[in-house]
């Protein structure tokens, strides 16, 4: 089926908001379809070195907040292939 084929989900890691604590900040993305463009509700987003697996939510947006770092974040969805981008950092008390 189409699906099954599909390149994965375009994973777009947003600006990191920062939360004023020094060891933790904000990771945010939008997780779409890397054909059309359109959002992919309900994909799985995985963290590395955390527990975190925020879902993507309405417009394909997902939000967690994560101890200041660098990260690779994984994104993955039933008829998608994942995809993962290195070197996502966190910074305290800035806006990235």
């Amino acid at each position: 089926s189409g699906l099954l084929n599909k390149t994965l989900l375009s994973l777009i890691v947003f600006g990191l908001a920062i939360i004023p604590l020094a060891s933790s900040g904000s990771l945010s993305g939008n997780i779409v379809d890397s054909d059309t463009h359109q959002p992919i509700v309900g994909a799985n987003v995985t963290i590395s070195g955390t527990d975190e697996e925020p879902p993507a939510m309405w417009k394909g947006v997902f939000v967690s907040n994560v101890p200041v770092g660098g990260y690779t974040v994984t994104t993955s969805m039933i008829g998608y292939s994942a995809a993962s981008r290195a070197n996502v950092n966190t910074y305290s008390q800035r806006q990235t």
